[in-house]
């Protein structure tokens, strides 16, 4: 779940991010896990509600949202797999 905390910046960049769609741009949203064999990502909307709002907002408007969980090492990380998001827990 992302956030962890509430985050207006983040909220901004989605905003923008779908903004850029009127103008004729293709927009991605790319979450990086730093962890492996994960099933799913979601927005945490206990935390910050407003965020995962505008997420599945973006979505709808055919931004493109991805997460992708990594092998980390002590000397390196690796985008691993492409996990699917929810935008709701069930």
């Amino acid at each position: 779940m992302f956030p962890d905390a509430s985050i207006e910046r983040g909220l901004n960049h989605i905003c923008e991010l779908s903004e850029c769609l009127d103008n004729g741009y293709e927009a991605h949203i790319i979450f990086v896990i730093l962890m492996n064999d994960v099933d799913y990502f979601i927005p945490n909307y206990k935390i910050h509600a407003e965020f995962g709002k505008a997420l599945q907002d973006a979505a709808t408007k055919e931004v493109h949202v991805s997460a992708y969980d990594c092998l980390v090492s002590e000397n390196s990380i690796f985008l691993n797999n492409e996990v699917p998001v929810r935008y709701k827990d069930n």
